[in-house]
């Protein structure tokens, strides 16, 4: 995938998550139950602690480290979510969506500062198995904001 293609999808599944709670009250984004346990405000936490790794990945492989982030540690998704979500679930709700609306800027400067070639190399670190930094940043972000997109729109036609 060209580096423009990915920008502009970072760019429409935030716009696209984004309309998912549109006109929400604070007591709705703050309701618990709406993924599980979560609330909509510990789905956004959720997702901002995702793309923070991710961004860390895209900043260390851009200064040429072996990356520490969630993607390279034997740690399972499960165990990791819940100890963000036990980091998170007091931050008040203001707190998270300000960094929500602010994280993807970051994001796409990081995807910017790396070359396509890079991004799409397959074996630039084995422990990634053959999949590209495209794939990664795929995965951890537009996919997940269209997961937990789906759940939300789900719960929001269930309580109508």
């Amino acid at each position: 995938m060209n580096k423009k293609d990915l920008i502009n999808l970072l760019e429409s599944s935030r716009e696209g998550f984004l309309g998912a709670i549109e006109g929400l009250s604070e007591d709705q984004l703050t309701h618990s139950g709406v993924c599980g346990e979560w609330s909509i405000k510990d789905v956004l936490a959720h997702l901002l602690m995702w793309e923070a790794e991710t961004i860390k990945l895209l900043f260390q492989v851009g200064q040429g480290k072996v990356p520490t982030t969630i993607h390279h540690r034997s740690v399972s998704d499960d165990v990791q979510n819940e100890l963000w979500y036990q980091q998170t679930k007091n931050r008040p709700l203001q707190a998270v969506l300000d960094d929500f609306h602010a994280i993807r800027t970051q994001t796409i400067r990081q995807v910017q500062a790396i070359s396509e070639d890079r991004l799409n190399n397959s074996t630039l670190f084995p422990r990634l198995k053959g999949k590209t930094l495209t794939i990664l940043i795929l995965r951890s972000i537009p996919e997940h904001d269209h997961e937990h997109r789906a759940q939300i729109e789900a719960w929001r036609i269930q309580k109508n």
